[in-house]
């Protein structure tokens, strides 16, 4: 099923906060969101063996080949967010259930669609 909100979080050397921030979102039990992160540090630690333990469906990671600049890396992860709503984190932001909850329920109470 595709998901109504993804959740984008668009990062460049910083593991530690990613993988917070992502398991933080993980913990958020709505089906209807997309966790995607899109990695801009091609020389850096490899953030994806972080999350080798994911086996959730809603969770996606992508390694830039090259460094593409922050605002294009912006750009990418959106493009590649499967639902037609992105909200964009950075990955040192908290985020609670109740907000992304809100953003799902308007989404859903105005059936707002592309």
């Amino acid at each position: 099923m595709k998901p109504v909100l993804s959740i984008v979080i668009p990062t460049y050397g910083a593991p530690e906060s990613t993988e917070k921030t992502v398991r933080n979102l993980l913990g958020f039990y709505d089906e209807d969101i997309e966790i995607l992160v899109s990695d801009n540090d091609p020389t850096g630690e490899q953030i994806g063996d972080r999350f080798d333990d994911i086996k959730d469906s809603r969770f996606s990671y992508y390694r830039n080949k090259t460094n593409i600049g922050r605002s294009n890396n912006i750009v990418r992860a959106i493009e590649l967010a499967k639902a037609d709503f992105a909200m964009l984190c950075s990955s040192e932001d908290v985020i609670y259930q109740e907000g992304v909850d809100a953003v799902l329920k308007t989404i859903k109470k105005h059936r707002i669609s592309q």
